[in-house]
């Protein structure tokens, strides 16, 4: 059995000054890791900023390549304030084999992901994502959107181009801001504009 490592969850509030602007409030939450001979899977980051969706995202590397985005969640919740969600992960991570199981909750409502990685001569083989126990074809789009507000949790997903070669864990400013801009450009899609209004 590999190492395993299993950040703690650490919330930071940063307040910022902007131009004509009295505050903008960011929250951060940065998840965790595990680890296991290089194959590293990271849970539950989250990032939420006055005026946007809070983010919550998930990434894996394989011992032999890059770190990219296993899924990507908007939440949208009702009014304006600045919300952001319980975010848990549970971290699982051999040789072979890395699994995220992390939950998100706002109003009672509960949002509960299960990624699964498998490994084949140090690449990735295979992935497979669980939403609410229901299988999300992977080929369809990784990006979740989440709609908090309504009486009953809903959720569909979406299909855009993400990045990979992404940051390394234990570096939150670097997230928060790709978090931004991921939000950016997913807003140049008109279903996402719609969720967003």
């Amino acid at each position: 059995m590999g190492r395993l490592l299993l950040a703690p969850v650490i919330l930071l509030l940063l307040v910022c000054l902007a131009a004509g602007d009295s505050h903008i409030f960011d929250i951060t939450n940065q998840g965790g890791t595990a680890e296991s001979n290089g194959f590293s899977i990271t849970g539950s980051y989250t990032y939420a900023r006055k005026g946007f969706p809070a983010v919550t995202f998930g990434t894996v590397r394989p011992p032999a390549g890059s770190r990219q985005f296993t899924y990507l969640v908007l939440s949208k919740f009702s009014g304006r304030r600045l919300t952001m969600p319980n975010v848990k992960a549970n971290l699982d991570v051999n040789e072979s084999e890395a699994t995220d199981r992390t939950t998100l909750t706002a109003g009672g409502k509960k949002l509960a992901l299960v990624y699964t990685a498998r490994l084949d001569q140090g690449k990735l083989a295979s992935a497979e994502l669980t939403v609410n126990g229901k299988k999300v074809d992977l080929h369809h789009g990784q990006v979740l959107l989440v709609d908090f507000s309504k009486e009953e949790l809903t959720w569909s997903h979406r299909k855009a181009d993400l990045p990979d070669n992404l940051p390394e864990p234990g570096n939150p400013e670097a997230w928060s801001a790709l978090a931004t801009k991921l939000v950016e450009q997913l807003r140049q899609d008109a279903a996402v504009r719609d969720f967003l209004k």
